[in-house]
């Protein structure tokens, strides 16, 4: 199957190859919201089976493909900000004290604004000033029934098998649990990315992509 960049493919029939050039915007070079918002170069790891359980954050379902950046807002507070050049939107937050964590939700532009959300991004590094991000009054623990920031790539062998592809850039990405579409075209596909500096996670992300069968 021929791999595309985002699940809004969907909705607006626009196709972003998975060698698109790196989105660089008022988001910086934020390696999280690099990991929600770009394709691979690469084939990645299917894995079979892949995390159970819904990613969360906080009580908040991430419901990927059904929920929008509005519903986030509604519930988290912030602002909607999107690259007028790439069409990818995010919201951005600072989970405070003991250890800052910038979170990033991302979604990729559709023809009639939707906004849905694809992905979920975490980093414990500070957001570059220009992103936007709203930093919240109280810890959010986001959970995606796998690995998180900080992880080994000891770790993510244990729970996924040993990765036999990654990029350049140190990303290793796993897909799972890809189910077709009633149009007969398209295919859903959920997917866990870690950028590994020295054998160990200094981002993460999960989310849902679209193939083409």
């Amino acid at each position: 199957m021929l791999r595309q960049l985002a699940a809004a493919t969907l909705l607006c029939g626009t196709a972003f190859a998975a060698d698109t050039a790196p989105i660089v915007s008022a988001s910086g070079d934020s390696p999280a919201f690099q990991l929600v918002a770009n394709g691979l170069s690469g084939s990645g790891n299917q894995i079979d089976p892949g995390p159970k359980g819904d990613v969360m954050a906080g009580d908040m379902v991430l419901a990927f493909q059904k929920m929008s950046l509005k519903d986030v807002v509604a519930k988290l507070g912030g602002a909607t900000h999107i690259t007028e050049e790439n069409g990818v939107g995010w919201v951005c937050y600072i989970s405070p004290e003991p250890t800052p964590v910038t979170i990033w939700f991302g979604a990729f532009y559709t023809s009639d604004g939707a906004m849905t959300l694809s992905g979920v991004g975490l980093e414990a590094a500070a957001p570059p000033e220009s992103a936007g991000c709203t930093t919240l009054a109280d810890p959010l623990i986001v959970t995606t029934g796998a690995p998180g920031l900080g992880a080994t790539t000891a770790e993510l062998d244990a729970t996924f098998g040993k990765a036999a592809d990654a990029e350049p850039d140190g990303t290793v990405a796993y897909f799972f649990g890809s189910e077709n579409q009633p149009d007969g075209i398209n295919a859903l596909t959920k997917e866990r990315k870690y950028r590994m500096v020295d054998g160990v996670a200094v981002a993460i992300s999960a989310g849902i992509f679209n193939e083409l069968q």
